[in-house]
């Protein structure tokens, strides 16, 4: 039987799917068996915590990976690196289990040019897949479904200036990556032979992405973005092991236009509010453009605050640390028996200074639920952790008095 036409129906079977167990699984979330797996958004270390949003923010101090626009207030070379931990408490049914998984997340330097031009190039997830499943059926036969991989995604970023109000920039993303789905059956009866059946797609492919920062007061800014529709060409290798056969099909995978739009607000030198709305055409692909998943069009807002008390360097550690909140919510970008995947997550963070303000610690949390299970059968309530280190250098700088 193939793994890809078989899918769905395996990945219910019994509830208890190792999740009965009660032990806690090297996985991220059950609904990542759909499609490229769940999606990534991240704002940035320095953002996580407030929402993990910010199209509309800027920072001479701090990167943010949403609106290349707001690389052109940089000051000086900057370098960030994050750690993610992800844990999920999943339900099905009556079923209960826990998932985790933890990693490296992103990595981005920014580096200011000469007349208000700077650049910045990175790495970081666009999804993951990574999902363990167990089917035990006593005197017959034990069964395992298992994901891995997803969609890494390189970028490289040049923004402007027009004016001192005004800021554009534009990237070129990079997608590529391998998304691999296993089904194993483990016979009871010795006289029959273990079937397992890989479907291992690898792809690549190119797009980009656009954002624009409009400062319309001291107070208030607006920032805009977009990313292009991409296509990737994808190889799959189908390897039946119980029969010793397999097929390699080339093909493509599509991914679609998003908009998204932020609101900067700074009513003084130690607030600030931040509100985003995405949107993501994801209904318009087919099922052949994203790996068999049925696709609905996401929607994400979100708003977050940020109280910094002091930028004094002779202030106490207390006074010159950052404090966040947030909230965001959204759909995920496939159906589960025609219905829609919701989640919402509270968040929290803050920034730890040192290096008189050059360099931080940052530390971010996000809280919050995945499904429902009176609506579609099954929920993940979803606990996230993000460290991040930040520092800078006087890179590329021009010396006072040279033109």
């Amino acid at each position: 039987m193939k793994l890809h036409k078989d899918l769905a129906k395996i990945v219910f079977l019994g509830l208890v799917l190792c999740l009965g167990i009660g032990t806690e699984m090297q996985a991220n979330s059950l609904y990542s068996r759909f499609g490229i797996g769940i999606l990534r958004p991240y704002a940035g270390a320095s953002y996580f915590g407030q929402g993990n949003i910010g199209i509309a923010s800027y920072s001479p101090i701090a990167l943010q990976y949403l609106n290349p626009a707001s690389l052109a207030f940089l000051k000086r070379t900057r370098f960030e690196g994050s750690f993610l931990y992800e844990q999920a408490d999943v339900k099905i049914g009556s079923a209960e289990g826990k998932f985790s998984d933890s990693g490296f997340n992103t990595l981005h330097i920014g580096i200011p040019m000469t007349r208000g031009y700077a650049l910045s190039f990175g790495l970081m997830p666009y999804s993951i897949i990574s999902n363990n499943y167990e089917d035990i059926v006593e005197g017959s036969y034990r069964s395992e479904l298992v994901g891995t991989g997803g969609l890494e995604r390189a970028f490289l970023r040049l923004s402007g200036q027009i004016g001192k109000r005004f800021s554009y920039g534009a990237g070129l993303d990079v997608y590529f990556g391998r998304l691999e789905r296993t089904w194993r059956v483990f016979y009871d009866d010795a006289s029959y032979v273990r079937t397992e059946d890989i479907t291992s797609t690898t792809a690549i492919g190119m797009g980009g992405h656009a954002g624009i920062l409009l400062q319309v007061s001291e107070k208030i800014s607006l920032g805009a973005v977009m990313t292009a529709p991409a296509t990737l060409s994808t190889k799959r290798q189908e390897d039946y092991v119980f029969r010793t056969e397999n097929s390699i099909i080339e093909g493509e995978m599509k991914l679609p236009f998003i908009q998204g739009y932020g609101v900067n607000y700074r009513p003084n030198e130690k607030v600030t509010v931040l509100a985003d709305f995405e949107a993501g055409n994801w209904g318009s692909l087919d099922k052949d453009d994203i790996l068999g998943a049925e696709t609905t069009n996401t929607t994400r807002y979100g708003i977050g605050l940020e109280y910094a008390p002091s930028r004094k360097l002779y202030a106490s550690l207390l006074k010159k640390m950052s404090y966040r909140i947030g909230f965001n919510a959204g759909n995920l970008p496939y159906l589960l028996d025609g219905k829609k995947i919701d989640e919402k997550f509270f968040t929290a963070g803050l920034t730890l200074p040192y290096n008189a303000f050059n360099s931080q610690l940052e530390i971010g949390m996000e809280y919050g639920k995945r499904g429902s299970q009176s609506e579609i059968g099954s929920e993940e309530t979803v606990f996230r952790f993000v460290f991040g280190i930040a520092s800078g250098e006087k890179w590329f700088n021009r010396p006072k008095g040279r033109k």
